[in-house]
């Protein structure tokens, strides 16, 4: 992911994300309305946008993408340094949880897949 793909995708979940540690694993979520937005967010970790019902009548439909484990180990470790400090001590709290399972040791250093970084680029080079 270049720089400026991290430093987007950080400011993004800073404001829309949320982290957590859920059935034992790190487990990251988006969720907008922004139907865009989600994708290229999906795109960078790795997941699938889906469309939600609106919550209530008259509510524009919202758009969700979650990770967990490896996947949201790699995205959280990305954004680490870019993350204020409210954000930035509960991701690495979820990292510490990770690195001491029998899970985060067996997965540790995973990197992108080839096919997710060509995905990327050719659609960093679309503008989306």
């Amino acid at each position: 992911m270049r720089d400026t793909d991290t430093a987007w995708l950080a400011g993004l979940l800073e404001g829309e994300g949320s982290f957590d540690y859920h059935g034992g694993s790190p487990r990251l979520v988006l969720a907008m309305t922004d139907k865009d937005v989600v994708e290229r967010a999906g795109l960078l970790i790795e997941g699938t946008p889906k469309a939600m019902a609106p919550a209530k009548s008259g509510w524009s439909p919202q758009w969700r993408v979650e990770i967990s484990s490896i996947r949201a180990v790699r995205a959280m470790r990305a954004i680490l340094p870019y993350l204020g400090e409210r954000r930035g001590v509960r991701v690495k709290d979820i990292l510490s949880k990770w690195d001491a399972s029998p899970k985060g040791d067996r997965n540790r250093g995973t990197p992108l897949t080839d096919q997710a970084v060509l995905l990327v680029r050719h659609l960093w080079q679309r503008g989306v």
